[in-house]
């Protein structure tokens, strides 16, 4: 037998429709909301933001029913979606109608002209901020409205309601997705800083703790009762005592136990700190941070993943006979988790290994009060005196978590950092494994988690990778403008990767090839003084490759020779002192014997002739 639509209902929206006043809508034509449970929430308060917003429209029983059949297609499977889909109509559709007064508008006045209006009502800027939002931001929002009228268009009553001049531009927003603001990426300077902050924190935050449990492990301690008020718990250690004998490991807030030791409250508030004393307990959100933040630039991770963490999906693996810590990061939009593992570094007190061994030790007194948040890894007790983990999609359907977003950036203030987040951690660290493979995007996809290279190209195809495109674009196209002006003296295409390919002589290095000191040579043109680095102040060479040395020689005969066929004058006065540099100091300079025997097996070309 088939279910009927009120068996198929779940208990939450039993309850719902028991109200009129609720926002679970049962319509024989436009369906209940029948997904899945953990969206339900979600899908009221979205509802009821569209019923908010269009109050006293004329066609407001439309679009709030059509909105509801919306949130019941299957694609919408997460909370954000649905939140996503309920703001892009009331920035966009709804944003038109009330600045234009439109309200009274009924369904057959919204005509293709109609739909025109509003499309330039989306690139006109926006009167409470001036600004004209993205391309991209326009798709999405004119794509609601489109998909609402689709509905309704669809269902045989209000078909009949409806315009028969509705038509939509072809191809409008084509390439709008592109438009897409790419998320900036961190310098080395603040890449460094944000990871030694963090240690810093963590060092202070473990150490803190630790001195703690040491106390409460030891023997007990009273307060000095030969003191008055909050005297007697002048010491931290009698003061971690009373707090444990009094309330165990769940401490209240401060006005509870001001009601029951006024003393005890004082020396807390005033002498020790709240934080010196909850640390020994129970980590708060400020002191998670700082784990969240490192194990982001370990791993890469997406922010809401990452946030719900789980020890669930921790394992501990053998990978070529090395123990590991494998963690799988699971993004519940795109239907795909991705890995990374790290070895198993006992004692090292920034491994990951190590710092979540330390995180369940220090959350064991609270996690079964965590409610849904109970596998997280990062959880911590809040200034209400719950306990839980930062919001996600994947836990509670809410990405937008104001604790997390106050915190981090209290952390970076504190730590004199630019404030960041991790998106741009991720989007640094994945610009770094860019750079250090060769530009290769499996590399990018693997570190990811991405399954599509239009999604690396989109997304993370950053200003990092951009400026490291236009550098290699430059440094082709000056080297070949110099491999023209010379004659084909200076050629670069048998070089090694890591020679440097500004430098005049092949082997050498050069701190400024744009501003050479060497007479005849042009501020802002590559430097041109083939065989003279040597004796430049701005030329140096690599003492440990053997390249370099083998160039250096080849250099050294080719000077030798060229006494036989340069202007003796030019030779003097140009090349004399050069060879004069090479065989007092810098030949005499290689000293590694690895090196001479890589020198002696070199196979290179004839290195140019001098002028």
């Amino acid at each position: 037998m088939r279910k009927s639509r009120y068996t198929q209902l779940t208990k939450e929206q039993r309850i719902e429709i028991t109200d009129s006043g609720k926002n679970v809508v049962i319509r024989e034509e436009l369906n209940s909301y029948l997904g899945k449970a953990k969206n339900v929430k979600a899908f009221q308060k979205a509802l009821s933001k569209v019923r908010a917003v269009t109050e006293g429209w004329a066609t407001q029983q439309y679009f709030t029913q059509a909105f509801a059949t919306w949130c019941n297609n299957e694609e919408r499977e997460s909370p954000r979606t649905i939140a996503t889909g309920a703001t892009n109509f009331v920035n966009g559709f709804a944003r038109f109608i009330l600045a234009k007064k439109h309200t009274a508008v009924i369904l057959n006045q919204i005509d293709s002209d109609f739909i025109t209006s509003f499309r330039n009502g989306l690139a006109s800027p926006n009167p409470a901020t001036g600004k004209i939002s993205s391309e991209n931001t326009q798709r999405k929002q004119f794509g609601v409205l489109k998909a609402l009228l689709d509905i309704l268009a669809e269902n045989k009553e209000s078909k009949k309601l409806m315009s028969a001049d509705l038509s939509y531009p072809q191809n409008f927003y084509l390439g709008a997705h592109g438009s897409t603001k790419q998320t900036e990426v961190i310098d080395d300077i603040d890449w460094t800083r944000i990871i030694l902050a963090c240690r810093d924190a963590i060092i202070e935050i473990i150490s803190q703790v630790l001195a703690g449990w040491k106390t409460l492990g030891g023997h007990e301690i009273f307060p000095d009762l030969t003191r008055r008020g909050r005297g007697q718990y002048s010491s931290l250690e009698a003061t971690l005592w009373e707090v444990k004998r009094t309330f165990g490991a769940t401490i209240p807030s401060m006005v509870d136990i001001r009601k029951i030791n006024p003393a005890l409250a004082d020396a807390i508030q005033h002498t020790h700190g709240k934080d010196a004393i909850t640390r020994a307990f129970y980590p708060r959100a400020e002191d998670i941070i700082p784990f969240v933040v490192l194990h982001s630039v370990y791993t890469s991770a997406n922010t809401g993943a990452l946030r719900a963490l789980k020890w669930g999906n921790v394992e501990l693996v053998e990978i070529l006979e090395s123990r590991r810590v494998r963690y799988t990061f699971v993004k519940p939009r795109a239907h795909l988790t991705y890995k990374r593992s790290f070895p198993i570094q006992v004692g090292e007190i920034f491994s990951p290994y190590e710092l979540h061994q330390f995180l369940k030790k220090w959350t064991s007194s609270i996690r079964a009060h965590a409610g849904l948040f109970a596998d997280n890894i990062y959880i911590f007790k809040t200034f209400t005196q719950t306990v839980r983990g930062f919001f996600s999609s994947q836990d509670n359907g809410d990405d937008s978590d104001n604790t997390w977003n106050s915190v981090l950036k209290t952390f970076c203030k504190c730590h004199g950092l630019p404030y960041t987040t991790i998106k741009i951690l991720r989007m640094t660290g994945l610009d770094i494994v860019r750079e250090q493979n060769g530009n290769d995007i499996r590399a990018v996809m693997a570190a990811g988690g991405q399954t599509a290279e239009g999604t690396i190209d989109l997304h993370y195809n950053g200003p990092g990778a951009k400026r490291r495109g236009t550098e290699g674009l430059s440094e082709v196209m000056s080297t070949q403008e110099r491999w023209v002006d010379t004659g084909g003296i200076r050629d670069i295409r048998a070089s090694p990767d890591t020679a440097d390919m500004h430098a005049a002589t092949p082997g050498w290095n050069c701190l400024d090839p744009y501003d050479s000191p060497i007479p005849g040579e042009k501020t802002g043109r590559l430097c041109q003084a083939f065989g003279q680095c040597p004796g430049c102040p701005l030329g140096g060479i690599d003492r440990e490759s053997g390249y370099a040395l083998a160039r250096t020689l080849q250099l050294a005969d080719e000077i030798r020779h060229a006494r036989f066929y340069l202007d003796a004058t030019r030779w003097r006065v140009v090349y004399e002192p050069v060879m004069a540099i090479l065989i007092n100091k810098w030949i005499p300079s290689f000293t590694n014997p690895a090196v001479l025997d890589d020198a002696s097996l070199a196979n290179l070309g004839p290195i140019g002739v001098l002028e």
